[in-house]
């Protein structure tokens, strides 16, 4: 596993900070979607709650994702607002962010195998290996002084879930 730590000043825009550009165009192949995606989100297909950041897609992020196809795409950016305050300062006036498990969720169901996910926050959890996520990366961003650092967790889909209607072996023997 990767585990690097880089200075640089923080920004409310996350995908502009140049270090964070270097690592996604490392880790970013294929077709990526970002369900909270800001105005300078380098996924592509993007959605935001906000209508004023201009994103593919206007919707609630746990709405959003799950209209997408299962095992379909590449990777997604998870880039939500990392505590209360950020909630209410970048969506005035919009319903709150929901817990990440459910977008968690939704990410797993939506990658293909091998597939990424790229979490930026304050803590390193990520999606986890209860929905089949092994831990590729973890990148420091240390803004100094009084700034929280932002941390960067890149995962990939190693299993993919097995539907609960589907079938299991035993249970078509023994129908």
């Amino acid at each position: 596993m990767i585990l690097q730590r880089f200075q640089e000043q923080p920004s409310a825009s996350t995908f502009t900070i140049p270090s964070i550009q270097r690592i996604l165009s490392y880790w970013m192949q294929g077709t990526w979607v970002d369900p909270y995606s800001g105005r300078n989100s380098p996924a592509h297909i993007t959605n935001d709650i906000n209508p004023e950041v201009g994103a593919d897609f206007c919707r609630d992020a746990v709405d959003f994702m799950m209209q997408l196809e299962s095992h379909t795409y590449d990777g997604i950016l998870i880039d939500p607002p990392y505590s209360s305050r950020q909630v209410l300062e970048k969506y005035r006036g919009f319903r709150p962010c929901h817990p990440l498990t459910r977008i968690y969720d939704e990410a797993c169901r939506i990658l293909v195998p091998g597939g990424k996910i790229i979490s930026f926050g304050w803590n390193s959890n990520g999606a986890g290996s209860k929905r089949g996520c092994v831990k590729k990366a973890i990148y420091l961003i240390a803004h100094g002084s009084q700034h929280n650092d932002t941390i960067v967790t890149v995962e990939e889909m190693v299993q993919t879930r097995i539907p609960l209607d589907t079938p299991t072996p035993q249970s078509v023997e023994e129908g």
